[in-house]
């Protein structure tokens, strides 16, 4: 197979995913048991006007429902003076957010919504708010290997990691997938404004 950029050998992959296993008490268990699943339609209606990277944020509905919501993001020239972070921004475009679980857009309000009721319950929990995925690992997906569907999945080295590969639309792996990294969690590559701010 041929080596992309991020890749995660499969050793080091398997790693990661028993370590996230071990800490199942601290983690949201809606998030273990419902895939997360981007589609090539979403991905290209995310870019049509952009290229951009995608930031995935954890929501959770009134009555406890798991969400995850996608967004184009993309990398600004400035770095952060006190910890030299990259600045990254978002593009809130009301067509531009998307509720991955329903597959469908969803509205600002929504977004606000469901990552309030997650900032509110994640104090207890080891997820981050949002993480970055880099647009060359959904190049390669969508485009180099010509698939419908990226899965996300989460590993832990010494912090939490998330993984991006091929899938079916349920959520199944490819046999010896590439398996892409370098996704940026929030904290502490956080874009400059989040839905808590609209």
């Amino acid at each position: 197979m041929t080596k992309i950029r991020n890749e995660v050998p499969s050793a080091v992959r398997a790693t990661w995913l028993a370590n996230f296993d071990a800490e199942k008490n601290n983690i949201f268990a809606a998030f273990q048991s419902t895939k997360i699943v981007l589609s090539r339609t979403i991905y290209q209606a995310l870019m049509f006007d952009f290229s951009c990277h995608i930031r995935i944020y954890f929501g959770v509905t009134d009555n406890g429902l798991p969400k995850i919501i996608a967004v184009p993001s993309y990398q600004l020239d400035e770095s952060d003076i006190e910890t030299g972070e990259k600045a990254w921004d978002n593009i809130y475009r009301a067509d531009c957010i998307y509720d991955l679980y329903e597959n469908r857009v969803a509205t600002i309000q929504e977004a606000k919504n469901w990552t309030a009721n997650w900032n509110t319950r994640s104090a207890n929990e080891l997820f981050v708010s949002s993480f970055l995925i880099p647009r060359s690992n959904m190049i390669d997906i969508f485009e180099n290997q010509n698939r419908d569907y990226a899965l996300f999945d989460f590993g832990i080295k010494k912090e939490i990691k998330i993984m991006t590969q091929a899938c079916s639309l349920s959520g199944t792996k490819d046999q010896n997938p590439v398996v892409g990294d370098n996704g940026l969690p929030c904290p502490p590559n956080c874009p400059i404004i989040n839905f808590g701010d609209l």
